[in-house]
């Protein structure tokens, strides 16, 4: 597993990193109450088609004593012209919705619950279902933009592909399955650094897998404002017929913070 192999990697390069953080003091916590973002972008997609469109990314989070909620929506409509006189047009949608929850009992340990909602034309996949719980556990946090912090756990994964016929035996999949994941932000001057790196095993077929990360640079230019730029990867090991295993967006978006 190559991928899975250079994921490690890169988490391993992270936590080696982390003394020359670790003499960042944590800032006392606040409770800012409901705090969110929303961005408007433009994107380009390789993979099961090669596309361009639109997104609009949302999400809002607030922090009360040890409780933490987070809530998102993300939506993109991508158009694909095939390149050649005789393509056919095609569209692609995608639409997601995700919900986290953490319990923050001391400042490395805390544990968590996600929830994901989503449907994804490209990949021909209808209907995707994750739900995954456990113990996460916080290596470096000077405050919320410039933190280390990984997960494990344990959830249910069920995917549905609706009539889309090809080389998979089953129209859909029901999965308990192991999850790790990984997350760093970084301040570096103005710009924000952020990457994010998650890993799905079914137990009952670990054929299955799923990685899948998110890389993400932005920039301030007003009060409340940035500009971003974020390239999404993802690779699922027995994708669903007609679709590729391996899927990149790159998305540059106008973000407003409130």
């Amino acid at each position: 597993m190559p991928i899975a192999r250079f994921a490690l990697g890169a988490l391993l390069a992270l936590a080696l990193a982390l003394p020359s953080f670790a003499e960042e003091e944590a800032a006392p916590a606040e409770d800012p109450g409901w705090t969110g973002k929303i961005s408007l972008g433009g994107n380009i997609s390789s993979g099961t088609i090669n596309s361009y469109g639109g997104t609009i990314d949302a999400g809002t989070e607030n922090s009360w004593g040890p409780h933490n909620v987070k809530l998102g929506a993300f939506a993109n409509y991508s158009h694909n012209d095939g390149g050649k006189k005789d393509s056919a047009v095609t569209t692609a949608n995608e639409q997601r919705l995700t919900q986290y929850y953490r319990f923050i009992p001391s400042d490395s340990w805390y544990w968590y619950g996600n929830l994901e909602q989503a449907r994804d034309t490209v990949r021909n996949i209808e209907l995707r279902l994750l739900a995954n719980t456990g113990p996460g556990y916080r290596f470096w946090h000077a405050d919320d933009k410039n933190l280390f912090e990984a997960e494990a756990g344990v959830g249910y994964r069920y995917e549905d592909y609706g009539d889309v016929p090809g080389n998979i035996p089953e129209r859909s999949r029901n999965d308990v399955n192991g999850r790790v994941a990984a997350n760093f932000l970084r301040v570096f001057g103005i710009a924000e650094f952020g990457q994010s790196a998650e890993f799905l095993l079914p137990f009952n077929d670990t054929s299955g897998w799923i990685a899948r990360g998110t890389t993400r640079l932005s920039f301030p230019i007003a009060s409340g404002w940035s500009f971003a730029n974020t390239l999404a990867l993802e690779y699922f090991n027995t994708p669903p017929s007609g679709s590729k295993s391996f899927e990149l967006d790159y998305i540059i978006s106008l973000v407003y913070a409130f």
